[in-house]
């Protein structure tokens, strides 16, 4: 704790478009989690699907194993930050594996849905987020 007294007085402010973790009276700069073993937020990246869309992505840990985490009805992968339970479940991932996390189409940061998804559609932007994440 006594590593971060100094971000009580800090004047942090997220920039425009950015999230920033308010918790216990702390904001964080965005990439900070003060869950876990302290993991480092990695920035959100974008996978370009076949068709020209963009999926938002972020990847963390570094562990020997690829765990792709494919989010249910909603998502946002830089708010999600912000609720514990999640933060602590996501560091638990993160700490034997590289954890890559997205936003599905429609959803969060990647592009909105021009039409309902095929099953087939969603299985290769999950394809498409694994080989650009390197």
């Amino acid at each position: 704790m006594r590593a971060w007294a100094s971000l009580r007085s800090a004047p942090w402010a997220p920039a425009a478009g950015r999230f920033a973790i308010r918790e216990r009276g702390v904001v964080c700069p965005r990439g900070v989690s003060l869950h876990g073993l302290g993991v480092m937020l990695s920035p959100t990246r974008y996978a370009r699907t076949s068709d020209g869309e963009s999926i938002a992505f972020q990847v963390h840990g570094d562990g020997p194993l690829d765990v792709i985490f494919v989010p249910g009805f909603v998502s946002h992968v830089e708010r999600a930050w912000a609720h514990p339970a999640i933060t602590a479940f996501y560091d638990r991932l993160a700490s034997f594996s590289r954890l890559i996390l997205f936003d599905k189409r429609g959803t969060g940061l990647s592009d909105p849905l021009s039409r309902p998804q095929p099953l087939e559609e969603r299985a290769e932007d999950v394809s498409g987020v694994r080989r650009s994440r390197i």
